[in-house]
């Protein structure tokens, strides 16, 4: 059962150091993204002590400002129950060390070539690690001081890089190396590395000559030396030539190797990159693909294994995350094939999972969908006149239509559906369904129908309204004869019955509006009982307005100069 630290599951360890180790592990992302990685943890008993906690923190902030294919990538920092781990890249691969028996891996004797290809490899990305810069732009100055074969990984695909920066020294560090100590395997360190001196790169180029010289000879460099004594051999350089030991490699190779051996760093080369290009100049240096092939046969055993646990990992499953993953799936799956006989169909927008064959109208074509959905091309539109309201009690509705016998809320019988014309898509009935498939798919329809009979209610109601208003104005243009021009008029004191009135000029009446001459009717008959249609309102004529008197100044002045006062001006 796998570990859980955040977004990462946390498998067994595939390598194991003084320090800390390295797990397989696996990240959980969005969407079923998954990816394996490595992730380093300290060991127990120093997980929690804030020296080495600070020295795993540097070490993923110093190998973040790296980036190059030859050293391994940090991908993560994750806090989690008082430590912290170090997620990297995962590589298939061996270290070096564990690929040759020289170092107690058990594998054969490393290729001249191969050994030269790899340790190119490995100066080109020390190089990159010695070139690296900070946030500010500024030199990080950067020393591994730990370089030997266990710190290079050789992949699977034939590339070689360097890992483990965990004691490098850098401009900056958050924790503080304690006083005396020396930091990397003894075999490997500098002269002044052993003397507690200042460090610069040129410390990492040793290492690497080191390593180089007992891959060629097939033999440690300091076998069998006590402890004691290695301080004073390192300081004498005096080291046999490598194809001396081993019978392989060249003299131009020797002097390579032993130049980056020296005991004073300003005799050694002064850069990785320098270094490489001496070795690649004397020595052709096997190909990536090679390089390859030697590692699977040389690990072959360990690979395979590798290459079992990852599979493992990347198959692993959560049954807790399962289980809760069940039911979603199963409301995926439950959603009913497409059936693939064109008589069967589903309405649209429904939820009904039962598929039953539609009965089609009489005349209709094999095939023709006789069910009417929400979006099907022949359903009526929103101002068909004959589409029912289901709103509308005064409207037959669709089953009445058809028939006239069927009542409302009654399914129709199958005579019914026999005498609807194809050509009517309106009266096309569907089959029997369920009250919620029958409400989602004649939603539309309903609400389509309602507001077709709302638009003709207001329309009927602006009709009768205007022609209400047409007939009072009609009412109004009428002719009457007002009382004041009635009484001005000339009429004789007793009339008789059959004598008509003399004809009154209203247009020389003031106060009235030029209108044709009428006759009056006789005093003695109400015209207005014989009237039909509403009673008329009486017409009174507007009066004109008075002048507007002028009154400033309130007099007039006469030819002599008299003031004389205006009568309108002064009236109470």
């Amino acid at each position: 059962m796998p570990e859980t630290v955040g977004r990462y599951l946390l498998f067994d360890a595939i390598a194991r150091g003084g320090m800390a180790s390295v797990h397989l592990g696996r990240v959980q992302g969005d969407a079923g993204f998954s990816k394996v990685v490595a992730i380093k943890r300290h060991h127990p008993h120093y997980a929690r002590d804030p020296y080495f906690r600070d020295m795993l923190l540097d070490e993923a902030r110093l190998t973040a400002r790296i980036t190059h294919p030859n050293v391994i990538s940090v991908l993560d920092v994750v806090a989690a129950g008082g430590e912290l781990l170090v997620v990297m890249e995962y590589v298939p691969g061996l270290s070096l060390a564990a690929l040759s028996a020289v170092w107690g891996g058990g594998g054969p004797a490393v290729p001249v070539d191969i050994a030269v290809a790899i340790l190119i490899d490995a100066l080109d990305g020390l190089h990159a690690a010695h070139e690296a810069l900070d946030e500010k732009n500024k030199p990080l100055q950067l020393v591994h001081r730990d370089v030997s074969p266990h710190n290079m990984l050789v992949g699977a695909d034939g590339v070689t890089r360097v890992i483990d920066f965990g004691v490098a020294h850098a401009a900056e560090r958050v924790g503080a190396t304690y006083t005396g100590d020396i930091k990397g395997k003894l075999g490997y360190l500098a002269f002044e590395q052993l003397r507690r001196l200042e460090l610069d790169r040129r410390v990492d180029l040793y290492g690497a000559g080191v390593t180089l010289w007992e891959a060629l000879s097939n033999e440690r460099l300091h076998d069998g030396v006590d402890p004691g004594d290695i301080v004073s051999r390192v300081q004498a350089g005096d080291h046999a030539r490598p194809s001396s030991v081993s019978g392989r490699g060249s003299a131009q190779l020797d002097d390579v190797v032993l130049r980056a051996l020296r005991a004073d760093r300003d005799e050694r080369f002064s850069t990785a990159a320098e270094f490489a290009r001496a070795l690649a100049a004397v020595c052709t240096p096997a190909t990536r693909s090679d390089v390859a092939q030697w590692v699977r046969l040389a690990g072959e055993a360990s690979l395979e294994r590798q290459r079992e646990f990852r599979a493992q990992v990347e198959a692993w499953s959560d049954p807790a995350r399962d289980s809760d993953a069940a039911p979603a799936r199963a409301r995926h799956s439950a959603r009913p094939p497409a059936p693939s006989d064109p008589a069967l169909r589903v309405p649209a927008g429904s939820d009904e999972t039962e598929v039953r064959p539609a009965e089609p109208a009489a005349g209709a074509r094999p095939g023709d969908a006789t069910l009417p959905s929400a979006h099907d091309a022949t359903l009526p539109s929103a101002h068909d006149a004959t589409l029912p309201s289901a709103h509308d009690a005064t409207l037959p509705s669709a089953v009445e239509s058809a028939e006239g016998a069927a009542p409302r809320g009654t399914e129709p019988s199958a005579p019914v559906l026999a005498s609807v014309p194809p050509t009517s898509p309106s009266s096309v009935l569907p089959p029997p369904r369920s009250r919620r498939s029958l409400a989602t798919s004649a939603g539309p329809a309903v609400i389509g129908a309602a507001a077709v009979v709302a638009l003709v209610a207001v329309v009927a109601l602006l009709v009768l309204h205007f022609r209400k208003g047409d007939s009072e104005i009609d009412a109004m243009r009428e002719p009457q004869v007002s009382a004041p021009a009635a009484s001005q008029a000339p009429v004789s004191p007793a009339p008789s019955a059959g004598v008509g009135l003399p004809n009154v000029d209203v247009s020389s009446q003031p106060g009235t509006s030029a209108s044709p001459p009428v006759s009056p009717p006789s005093p003695s008959v109400d015209a207005s009982q014989h009237r039909v249609g509403p009673k008329p309102i009486p017409y009174i004529p507007r009066p004109k307005p008075k002048p507007k008197m002028n009154c400033t100044p309130p007099y007039t002045i006469d030819a002599d100069g008299v003031r004389i006062p205006k009568r309108e001006c002064f009236k109470q």
